[in-house]
């Protein structure tokens, strides 16, 4: 691992953060967690962001 680069974990216990805006459990709480781990990674760092499962029918997202 680089110097200065983290590895981050962060949950989310409330909604699935790529849910989609205005469905059941989805608001601000999920968009400051998709966007906080977003810009996380863009400075280099490692982040994975653990949730509780959403649509089945939705595929995992790895990044």
């Amino acid at each position: 691992m680089p110097a200065g680069q983290l590895r981050i974990a962060m949950v989310s216990a409330h909604s699935c953060p790529v849910g989609k805006l205005g469905a059941k459990d989805t608001g601000g709480m999920s968009v400051y967690i998709r966007e906080l781990a977003h810009e996380l990674g863009k400075q280099g760092h490692l982040v994975d962001v653990y949730t509780r499962a959403h649509d089945p029918r939705d595929n995992q997202i790895y990044k």
